[in-house]
């Protein structure tokens, strides 16, 4: 027989919960994750996870087989997107666009992401405005577009002497829908011989 000698073993406790308490939360807590988590998702992902989400709706980018990320150009209100590399084109007072590009059909936007000016003057600078130019005469190309209808004032560029100036447009700029059966993107300035535009980007052509 033992004598306690009037006095009781303290038990460790946290607020009301004693520790055998606390052990049983603890141990219930940790199988109740391990149940509702499926540990096969762990197996999916080797190295560091990198996840492309977009923010407002949520969607995830894809993944094909190979690890490749799939991406695609954006469509501007459910129209098909088309991209365009239009080549160095001599700028003139007049409007005129490149005579190697086909006019689009009537309602084409371009959403322009990158414009470059080739200034090979010594002295001068020249100011180049690119625009969609909508016109009503058919021709085959937009060298020599004819019967104006309306036009939408694109990007404005400052050409110093010998130069070549490159801007890039993070946000496409797009261009306004213009009226015309037949539409180019064009360029105009009060230039010399030899200044050169050219253009980067994608158009939206009503299906």
């Amino acid at each position: 027989m033992h004598a306690d000698n009037g006095q009781q073993r303290s038990r460790t406790t946290w607020g009301p919960f004693t520790g055998t308490h606390l052990t049983i939360l603890f141990v219930t807590l940790v199988v109740a994750v391990m149940v509702s988590f499926p540990l096969g998702a762990w197996g999916t992902v080797t190295g560091s996870p990198v996840f492309v989400r977009d923010l407002h709706n949520g969607i995830t980018a894809a993944v094909d087989t190979t690890g490749s990320l799939q991406t695609k150009v954006a469509n501007l209100n459910g129209l098909p997107a088309h991209s365009f590399s239009l080549p160095p084109t001599q700028v003139y007072n007049a409007v005129d666009g490149s005579p190697s590009v086909k006019p689009d059909p009537p309602g084409t936007r371009y959403a322009i992401t990158s414009v470059t000016v080739v200034n090979p003057t010594p002295t001068s600078t020249f100011t180049v405005q690119i625009v969609a130019l909508g016109f009503s005469y058919p021709v085959t190309n937009c060298g020599s577009p004819s019967d104006d209808v309306e036009q939408s004032d694109g990007p404005t560029i400052v050409a110093p002497p010998n130069s070549t100036t490159h801007l890039t447009f993070p946000e496409p700029f797009l261009t306004r829908t213009v009226a015309g059966p037949e539409v180019c993107l064009a360029s105009t300035g009060m230039v010399n011989y030899g200044v050169t535009w050219s253009a980067v980007g994608w158009k939206a052509i009503p299906s």
